[in-house]
């Protein structure tokens, strides 16, 4: 599975299957972060406060507070949303509210994001969505490095026990130039498949011509010589000889193995948040997902 590092964001492309359980596991990073963000936040109010009013910038501790707050940490915000494929989005303060939410039955849900900030440097996001190459991405800021890095070791984990399958990401990431391929190469080989053929002059008086150099040419056969060699020169097909259409093997070969390539790009494995109406489809991807896993 293809991933792309900078230096907080992480990306991961898809297809991401993820169901009631794999979305519970996730809303106890989300709430575990949003606690550690939140008391990193009142942490760093404080210790700039007390840092402030010492180094007697403010005449009050309550006031050095005041400033740390309006200037660094004013801002407060945790939104997490679910969006259908009609555009409409169902928001909530947590995943596990959104998965009880009644209204979460008339979803067909593309898209999950979540977005906390505790000030400007205490931030968590989390987006998967269907379009594109379906990817996930997370991003982790926060002063305590150790708090940022427990929260990533923990998205890590969940990322790598619900990723996909190593060809299913494959798959999903060429999907359109196999589409484009097998189609270009699929019209360009069904155009020939059939064809028009008409005998050449040549072809028509092969055998008499065979005959006649066989025998070599005499007074009893000279006459038909001239005769042939004028029709050969002139190119006269007899009337009654009609054109011919001919099937081409290679090419109808060629045409159905290029249809098949198109139509497995075409219809490639998305992105699936499997509640909602959805459930049914993850339901019956799961059975023949397992299902080829058997087999193989």
């Amino acid at each position: 599975m293809g991933k792309l590092f900078n230096p907080s964001k992480r990306t991961f492309t898809g297809p991401w299957i993820l169901d009631n359980s794999s979305l519970e596991e996730l809303d106890e990073i989300v709430e575990y972060a949003n606690y550690e963000l939140e008391k990193t936040r009142n942490e760093n109010i404080e210790a700039t406060a007390i840092k402030d009013f010492e180094d007697k910038k403010y005449e009050t501790f309550e006031k050095a507070k005041e400033y740390a707050l309006k200037y660094s940490y004013d801002s407060i915000r945790k939104d997490i949303t679910l969006i259908s494929n009609d555009e409409s989005k169902l928001t909530d303060n947590s995943i596990k509210e959104l998965l009880v939410d009644p209204k979460i039955k008339n979803f067909k849900p593309k898209e999950l994001s979540v977005d906390i900030e505790y000030g400007r440097l205490n931030m968590f996001s989390f987006n998967v969505k269907q379009r594109y190459e379906g990817e996930l991405e997370y991003d982790v800021k926060s002063t305590k490095s150790e708090v940022e890095d427990e929260i990533n070791y923990k998205l890590e984990n969940w990322v790598e026990k619900h990723k996909p399958l190593y060809i299913q990401s494959l798959w999903l990431k060429f999907a359109f130039p196999l589409a484009m391929f097998g189609g270009v190469i699929c019209l360009i080989f069904a155009a020939n498949i059939f064809s028009t053929y008409r005998p050449s002059s040549i072809q028509v008086y092969k055998d008499q011509i065979e005959t006649i150099i066989e025998k070599g040419i005499d007074d009893k056969n000279q006459a038909e010589a001239m005769d042939l060699l004028l029709k050969i020169n002139s190119g006269y097909v007899p009337p009654e000889i009609k054109e011919e259409t001919r099937v081409s093997e290679t090419a109808k070969r060629v045409s159905i193995i290029s249809l098949a390539f198109c139509l497995i790009g075409i219809f490639k494995p998305l992105t699936l948040i499997g509640i909602g109406k959805h459930k049914n489809k993850l339901k019956f991807f799961q059975q023949n997902l397992s299902l080829s896993i058997h087999k193989t």
